[in-house]
């Protein structure tokens, strides 16, 4: 038998290991949140308040390629520039598929939103615009659906150039299939603008992954 700890001090992991032996006994998210961030363009910079912290993203990703920024409930951290976010490495190592011009931050979260960012941005205003640019399939567009139930017009889910002839070429009848559950939840709660890409994608049962925006039209 273990005995009862005092472990309120502790990680909230460490305490459920205490008390049920399994980390993830109950809620079991991390309060905090550090998603990768790069700078697009010159003099990209985050502040924490009108006088507090500076996170100068373009400098640090000259030097070092990318950085980290915690983020939690109640901090005040926010940007002039735009927030653009992708949910695919190559997209965030390579920013050449971006308009030209632009002067933004960069920041990658790996195939679904986490919560976490999601309230994080829903707080306050965080940035001039928050732009996100999913793969066009059923898991992308929930994540859409997500940011813009928490932003609501102040979001936007960008469109490749070119994306109808992109769609119809290098389109994916699997990948419509295997999110087709998550496309028919989430395009009820998208914006009207989505709805010529959602209709091309169910009359032609084709899907499109966030990559194509380097493929010629041919």
């Amino acid at each position: 038998q273990v005995g009862m700890l005092t472990t309120d001090d502790l990680p909230l992991r460490a305490q459920h290991i205490a008390h049920a032996r399994d980390s993830k006994a109950r809620n079991h998210q991390h309060e905090c949140y550090y998603p990768l961030l790069k700078a697009v363009g010159e003099k990209v910079l985050w502040r924490q308040g009108a006088h507090g912290s500076e996170l100068p993203l373009s400098q640090l990703t000259h030097h070092f390629g990318a950085t980290s920024l915690r983020i939690e409930t109640g901090d005040t951290w926010q940007s002039g520039q735009p927030l653009w976010l992708v949910e695919n490495q190559a997209l965030f190592d390579r920013t050449d598929w971006l308009p030209v011009g632009t002067q933004a931050t960069l920041l990658y979260y790996g195939g679904q939103l986490d919560g976490r960012l999601l309230a994080w941005l829903g707080q306050r205003p965080r940035a001039s615009r928050v732009v996100l640019f999913p793969d066009y399939d059923g898991v992308g567009l929930a994540n859409f659906a997500r940011l813009f139930a928490q932003l609501g017009d102040t979001c936007e889910c960008w469109l490749m150039p070119d994306w109808q002839s992109k769609l119809a070429r290098y389109g994916s009848q699997r990948l419509w299939q295997d999110t087709l559950r998550e496309f028919t939840s989430a395009v009820p709660q998208l914006p009207d603008y989505l709805g010529p890409l959602t209709e091309q994608m169910r009359q032609s049962g084709l899907a499109l992954e966030q990559e194509a925006v380097w493929l010629p039209v041919l």
